[in-house]
């Protein structure tokens, strides 16, 4: 077994557990692009800066960065996963035809 296939087993459970926090509620009327200009905005503040800005702003862009990042992380996850698929079906028709 490689180690992506082994980190991949590992993280079978991070669904349960993001469903847990119930983080697919949040934030879920917030349209993409909005979404994307406040996590951007703070991704490109250097953190000195990041004090300056006051309530309730940092912890709408800081929710935002939060939720971008999850929604990223999750994509690049399932896609890891469909090209994993792939690739195993790809070589067990090879090795059955």
């Amino acid at each position: 077994m490689d180690s992506w296939h082994a980190t991949f087993l590992g993280l079978r459970h991070l669904p349960r557990e993001v469903t847990a926090l119930r983080v697919h509620e949040r934030m879920g009327d917030f349209p993409d692009d909005l979404l994307r200009r406040h996590a951007r905005r703070l991704a490109g503040r250097p953190p000195s800066a990041g004090a300056l800005i006051q309530e309730p702003a940092r912890s709408v862009e800081t929710a935002c960065f939060l939720r971008y990042c999850l929604l990223l992380a999750t994509d690049r996850l399932l896609m890891m996963a469909v090209v994993a698929a792939l690739a195993h079906a790809e070589q067990t028709c090879h090795v059955e035809g």
